[in-house]
């Protein structure tokens, strides 16, 4: 039996629309933030690859052309931040290696506030019967 409305009239049931593309996961672990956020701030920078931007980090800090693809929980954390603007893309595009691949990539950047916030959060005490962080650095 169909639902009713007000003035007792069936309700025509309409099937929510299909996502055209699935979600990220939403991350709520402030050790991956810290540790995405430090590794965005170091001279190993992460870099946007592609129309999908795959996430990759450079491989050698002294050469700017090779880059590495990043773990899955990495790079959803790396959009997780660019979507909340704790991260920001940048406006030129680099040529970058990725073994056979050759193309182009958008440098990901740490804002002056999010770095204040970083140094906030790691000066912050963990309560008692927390581990030390699991990301390593």
């Amino acid at each position: 039996m169909s639902e009713l409305d007000l003035f007792g009239n069936p309700v025509q049931e309409n099937p929510a629309p299909a996502q055209t593309r699935p979600g990220r996961p939403v991350l709520n672990d402030m050790d991956a933030v810290t540790a995405v956020l430090e590794r965005a701030s170091s001279d190993r920078r992460y870099l946007l690859v592609g129309l999908a931007e795959r996430v990759y980090r450079l491989a050698d800090p002294t050469d700017k052309e090779r880059v590495q693809p990043v773990t899955h929980w990495e790079a959803d954390t790396v959009h997780q931040l660019l979507k909340s603007r704790h991260l920001t893309i940048g406006g030129g595009r680099h040529e970058v290696v990725s073994g056979a691949m050759r193309t182009t990539a958008t440098a990901v950047l740490v804002p002056r506030a999010t770095r204040n916030q970083l140094i906030h959060w790691k000066t912050l005490a963990r309560p008692d019967g927390w581990t030390s962080s699991k990301y390593p650095a």
